[in-house]
């Protein structure tokens, strides 16, 4: 913190200070970047949920014993079916 010819707090009231102001940035660097955190794992929770109900799908279709074409098939009605919405929801907010 300090270098070299550098100002450096010398008085109790100037070293609490430095204390004080020490731990309070700290604080807000870790409120700043836990906000930055939960809006990154809120963009990629769509993703997320996705992918696990795509995963839950190709369980249940291995589980009934649906042959890789029919499983193809359905995997193709998801995919279109997630375009179609995600199209939709743009559209939805430019003409809002």
């Amino acid at each position: 913190m300090v270098g070299t010819n550098e100002m450096a707090p010398v008085y109790p009231v100037e070293i609490a200070f430095a204390i004080f102001s020490l731990v309070t940035s700290n604080f807000v660097y870790q409120v700043l970047f836990s906000e930055i955190t939960t809006i990154i794992k809120n963009v990629f929770l769509q993703d997320t949920m996705y992918q696990e109900a795509i995963d839950q799908t190709y369980e249940a279709m291995q589980y009934v014993g649906l042959t890789t074409d029919e499983q193809k098939d359905i995997h193709y009605y998801f995919k279109l079916t997630k375009k179609t919405r995600q199209m939709q929801s743009e559209h939805d907010l430019f003409f809002q």
